[in-house]
């Protein structure tokens, strides 16, 4: 069993070329970019609606990062497979980040419901792309985010896909504080919008990275 999981991260490798794994994270970007501005422009907005909001980009996100898994890696596990990791990565990260977030100062009772999605949120962009991609074995995240020799494009993808999530909702934090007495400023609304703009960067930046990327060569 230990074997099993420890290697489950070296079966994940792409199926499709580099300009086909770049053109995933490029349509997936825009894609989320889209529905940001569509749902401003349409009285949706964040401010308005944040917690709709926030269960809307998590599942979508999630629905998109599933769909590419099952194109990029096409051979290596049955799409029920991929589904049952993503739904368990994605349910025990979000509990991970409701918890973390909690500690690091969110209110614990009063917005405890768009705190709970929010965690949800983030767990769409950070714990699910990389629960496909590596299993739940705690040792594979571990080498994956601390040891930078990384196997193919998705394993680097998938840790700037995390760090720009993660930083943008860290960004988003720095406003709520000020008092400038704007209605963005209430927790977590500008925090949502932080970590929806860094992971659309994160897409832009896979994208591009795809194209560059030189594979190395198998000895």
């Amino acid at each position: 069993m230990t074997n099993l999981n420890h290697s489950s991260s070296s079966i994940q490798t792409p199926k499709l070329s580099k300009y086909m794994i770049s053109s995933g994270y490029f349509s997936m970007g825009v894609l989320v970019a889209t529905t940001m501005f569509l749902s401003n422009n349409n009285n949706f907005s964040i401010v308005s609606y944040t917690l709709l909001s926030e269960i809307m980009f998590g599942v979508i996100i999630s629905v998109l990062h599933l769909g590419f898994s099952i194109l990029a890696f096409p051979g290596n596990s049955s799409t029920l497979n991929k589904l049952n990791r993503s739904l368990i990565g994605l349910t025990i990260g979000t509990f991970i980040f409701y918890s973390l977030l909690i500690l690091y100062g969110a209110p614990f009772l009063k917005s405890i419901h768009t705190t709970f999605f929010f965690g949800f949120l983030l767990s769409s962009m950070c714990c699910l792309p990389t629960s496909i991609l590596l299993g739940l074995n705690p040792q594979n995240w571990k080498d994956l985010f601390f040891i930078p020799n990384h196997n193919n494009i998705i394993d680097t993808c998938t840790t700037i896909l995390v760090v720009f999530s993660i930083l943008g909702a860290w960004i988003g934090a720095f406003p709520i504080p000020l008092d400038w007495d704007r209605p963005w400023q209430q927790w977590p609304i500008s925090c949502v919008f932080g970590s929806i703009v860094g992971h659309i960067f994160g897409l832009f930046i896979c994208s591009l990275y795809s194209l560059i990327h030189k594979e190395k060569k198998s000895m």
